[in-house]
């Protein structure tokens, strides 16, 4: 008898895709000058992108003696010695900082596995957030046979020189990083003898990120008809054009799905969110903790993404008891901070560090008692479980077209499992119409799982007046 095997695909296994998966992760950065936006920097050639690259890397080439990744922490404005071919240690922070914070490990520019070509995933930074604080998802999605392209944004005051350009501007521009990220990987990937050649599969690219990351992949995939309309602002501003001269961002058709992580979707109009018509995941937190952290009328965010978005398969998960800060490693970050050396840069004093871990969230040893924030909140590493759980399986099932990942997506999955999530595939009750018994002007969505439905509006008041979010410790 003859027996045809073919190659085996990856599965999800009785407790999920927990952990990382079967390559190690490699790492690369590079600083790419997009020449279309000379008047948005001051480099003369044009607007600097920030792409620090994760990518899939086999087991056996890459040993435990292989030199691990080298992350820069500030990327594009270090001081002249770190642009040299051998720069002091000062100016990047080494895989194993993140690793001893319980963070997959990552290598410095191994050869790529050869399995290529997969997909890419391009990961937007949350508002003036630096991009090492995507390390934890980016090293574990590379792990499962992902590249993963997080994408910095000048003018967004992330690190020291870097300027801090009014929110519609930002806002605008972002999209733009995203989709310039795209091509310049690419066209990299078509060149023979580079790093990237062949790594990258073309048509199965997806767009995310966390916050107003998250914001920026909706607008890469839906479009945003004018960013001045959601910003509070101050002239002179971009804002102040005539309305001819609004600024616009429109979709761009090469992203194919969105992995959204605590997105900030209320800064987009409902009908912007419903041009949004490619399969979608949102993770973040959960109906009750919203409206207790950023106050009434706030709890329904999540579910009005969900409940927007047209695209198929669209899925929503809550992560009970979790906070904003959770779905970056920003708690791993502030402690990494705090080991430095004093005087190094980025360096964190013991009363930084606890500032910021307060402000996350984060109840850490390194607090003092009683300072906590919420001491019930659950454990930043098991949030970054569950939310890479849910990554891992969406984008194995709408972008790698892998099977044995589906009985994840699914609410029994959650309610037998996952204790501390929710899972949600409609915030529409099966057969009934969303319109039947409520104004056109509102949406039906479900505040727990499982639970009754309740309505709001689609377009509620202060859309309008987005605040800016809070950066980091510096």
């Amino acid at each position: 008898m003859l027996l045809l095997i073919g190659p085996m695909l990856a599965s999800a296994g009785p407790t999920g895709p927990t952990g990382p998966g079967r390559f190690k992760a490699g790492f690369a950065h590079f600083v790419a000058i997009d020449g279309s936006r000379l008047g948005t920097s001051p480099f003369g050639s044009g607007r600097p992108v920030a792409i620090a690259l994760f990518y899939p890397a086999d087991t056996e080439d890459v040993g435990d003696a292989a030199p691990r990744a080298r992350y820069p922490r500030n990327p594009v404005f270090a001081p002249q010695p770190c642009r040299s071919s051998s720069p002091p240690s000062s100016c990047w922070f080494t895989s194993s900082v993140f690793e001893a914070q319980g963070i997959d490990p990552a290598y410095e520019r191994p050869t790529p596995a050869g399995a290529a070509p997969f997909p890419l995933v391009v990961l937007a930074l949350g508002a003036r957030a630096p991009w090492w604080q995507n390390v934890w998802i980016a090293t574990r999605l590379a792990s499962h046979g992902f590249v993963v392209a997080v994408v910095g944004h000048y003018g967004d005051g992330a690190y020291p020189g870097d300027p801090f350009h009014q929110a519609a501007q930002r806002a605008f521009d972002r999209p733009r990083d995203l989709s310039f990220a795209i091509t310049y990987l690419l066209e990299r990937n078509a060149v023979a003898g580079d790093l990237l050649h062949g790594l990258i599969d073309r048509d199965r690219v997806a767009a995310g990120g966390h916050s107003w990351g998250g914001y920026t992949a909706l607008a890469s995939a839906g479009g945003d008809d004018d960013t001045c309309d959601t910003f509070a602002h101050a002239s002179p501003s971009p804002c102040d054009a005539t309305p001819a001269q609004a600024l616009v961002t429109v979709p761009d058709a090469r992203v194919k799905a969105l992995l959204l992580l605590d997105a900030s979707s209320q800064q987009l109009h409902w009908d912007e969110l419903s041009r949004v018509t490619i399969p979608a995941i949102v993770i973040g937190e959960d109906w009750t903790t919203i409206g207790a952290v950023f106050g009434p009328g706030t709890e329904i965010w999540h579910a009005r993404e969900h409940a927007a978005i047209d695209g198929h398969p669209s899925y929503r998960v809550d992560v009970n008891r979790s906070r904003h800060g959770f779905f970056i490693n920003g708690c791993e970050a502030a402690l990494i901070r705090g080991g430095l050396p004093p005087g190094e840069p980025f360096y964190l004093a013991p009363a930084q560090v606890q500032t910021e871990l307060a402000r996350i969230g984060c109840c850490e040893p390194a607090l003092p008692p009683g300072s906590c924030v919420d001491p019930t909140a659950i454990a930043y590493p098991t949030a970054h479980d569950i939310a890479s759980r849910y990554a891992v399986a969406f984008l194995k099932t709408e972008l790698g077209r892998e099977q044995g990942y589906q009985h994840v997506l699914t609410p029994g999955w959650a309610l037998a499992r996952e204790p501390d999530a929710q899972f949600f595939v409609t915030e529409r009750r099966t057969g009934i119409d969303p319109a039947q018994d409520a104004p056109t002007d509102e949406f039906w969505y479900f505040a727990t799982q499982p639970g009754d439905r309740a309505h709001a509006a689609k377009d509620p008041a202060g859309l309008a007046s987005v605040p800016e979010e809070p950066g980091p410790v510096e």
